[in-house]
C-alpha cells in the first residue's frame, strides 16, 4: 500500500500503540499471537509500529487488524474505524521537494467569462456522469473479485485452515460448495477441515447475472492422524 506515517493526535494513542499496550497488558509475545492468528510476527510488529509500508496491502492489513482485534478482545469495528481515521490523516513519508519554474508564465490567451465557467461546469458534470455509468456497467457485468488474506501458506500442520478474504458485498460466495456469508463490506471468513496430504479448496464468487470468479487453493496438511485412523 502507499507509504505513509501516522500523525499522532495529542493526548491519544495511535492504533499501533493501542494494540501494543493491550498485548503487553495481557502478556502475549509475538510468537504466541502468530500461532493463534496465523499472522507473521514481523507483520504484527509493523502494525504496532504503525509501519504500514512493511505490510502487503490494504486488504491484507484490514484482515490482519480484524484477526488481531478479535484475539486481543477489542471491538473490531472500533479498531477498523480508528485505522481509517488515521489513514485519512496520513502524511507522505517522502520529503516534499521545492519547485521553481524554469521560465516565465505567459498570460492566458483567453478570458474567463460566466459563459466559460458554465460550459466547463456542464462538461465536468457530463464527463463525471458518463464515467460513473461506465463504472457501474463494468462492475455489474464483471465477475466479482476474490482477494484472499488467509491462509498465507500452502502448508499447514493442523486439521483445519481459516480462509479469509474479500469480494463484493453483493456476491454469492461458496467455499467447496458451501454457501458463505459476506458482510456489508464484502469480507468473509470460514474454517475449512482438512485431511492429511494435499487438499483442494475452491472459492467461488458469483454476481447477480451469473458471472463467476473461481480461485482454487492447493493446501498440504501435515499432521499426525489419531491412533488407528488413516486417510485414504
Amino acid at each position: 500500500m502507499g507509504s505513509f506515517t501516522t500523525r499522532k493526535i495529542r493526548g491519544s494513542k495511535t492504533l499501533g500503540q493501542r494494540l501494543e499496550a493491550v498485548r503487553r497488558r495481557k502478556k502475549f509475545t509475538f510468537d504466541e499471537v502468530e500461532e493463534a492468528t496465523k499472522i507473521r510476527a514481523r507483520y504484527l510488529k509493523a502494525i504496532e509500529d504503525d509501519n504500514y509500508r512493511a505490510l502487503p496491502g490494504p486488504v491484507y492489513l484490514t484482515g490482519f487488524l480484524r484477526s488481531y482485534a478479535e484475539f486481543l478482545g477489542l471491538p473490531v469495528g472500533e479498531v477498523l474505524k480508528q485505522y481509517k481515521t488515521e489513514r485519512s490523516m496520513a502524511v507522505p513519508s517522502a520529503k516534499n521537494k521545492s519547485f521553481r519554474p524554469t521560465g516565465t508564465v505567459k498570460e492566458l490567451g483567453f478570458a474567463i467569462t460566466p459563459k466559460t465557467i458554465v460550459v466547463v461546469a456542464v462538461g465536468v458534470v457530463v464527463l463525471g456522469l458518463f464515467s460513473y455509468v461506465g463504472w457501474q456497467v463494468k462492475r455489474f457485468s464483471s465477475p466479482p473479485p476474490i482477494e484472499l488474506v488467509a491462509p498465507e501458506s500452502d502448508t499447514v500442520r493442523e486439521e483445519s485452515v481459516m480462509v479469509r478474504g474479500q469480494t463484493t458485498e453483493t456476491a454469492k460466495l461458496q467455499i467447496n460448495g458451501q454457501e458463505i456469508n459476506v458482510d456489508t463490506e464484502g469480507y468473509f471468513s470460514q474454517k475449512v477441515g482438512l485431511k492429511r496430504g494435499v487438499n483442494t479448496v475452491e472459492i467461488r464468487a458469483q454476481n447477480r447475472i451469473g458471472k463467476e470468479n473461481i480461485k482454487v487453493l492447493k493446501i498440504f496438511a501435515d499432521f499426525e492422524a489419531p491412533h488407528g485412523v488413516t486417510n485414504n
